[in-house]
């Protein structure tokens, strides 16, 4: 039996991870206002994105180099990808994330957890919503 995914979208986009470990949680916590100050930031944050729907978001594979999908095997043009280090859609996309999937409603789990690992996405509303964010392209 052969398995294979449907084709990735043209753009996409990589939340990139804003901790690498467990020990850099706190500092990144407090330099956001504090637990319950940055939950209600995050809230605030992602009410005004107005973001609606689910959506599939991916874990990057855990080399650096690998992360997103992999090379395109379609022969057109190359994928145009984009990363966000924007602190406050970062955290509230890899806080909201379960199992692949994000739904706006998710309660925010903010742990170190979520926040050591980078994913990313094909969902067209991620790519714009990051790129209103401030995503940069990569060159490649």
């Amino acid at each position: 039996m052969t398995w294979r995914s449907g084709v990735v979208g043209e753009e996409i986009v990589i939340f990139a991870a804003p901790i690498a470990r467990r020990r850099e949680y706190d500092l990144f916590v407090n330099e956001l206002g504090g637990h319950r100050a940055l939950l209600r930031r995050l809230e605030a944050t992602w009410d005004e994105w107005a973001f609606v729907g689910a959506a599939l978001v991916y874990r990057a594979g855990a080399r650096k180099e690998r992360v997103g999908p992999p090379p395109d095997d379609r022969g057109g043009a190359a994928q145009r990808r984009f990363v966000t280090s924007d602190p406050e859609l970062v955290a509230n996309v890899l806080c909201r994330v379960r199992s692949r999937l994000l739904l706006p409603d998710f309660p925010i789990r903010l742990e170190w957890f979520s926040l050591v690992r980078s994913c990313w996405s094909d969902d067209p509303r991620l790519v714009e919503l990051a790129r209103r964010a401030g995503a940069q392209q990569e060159v490649q």
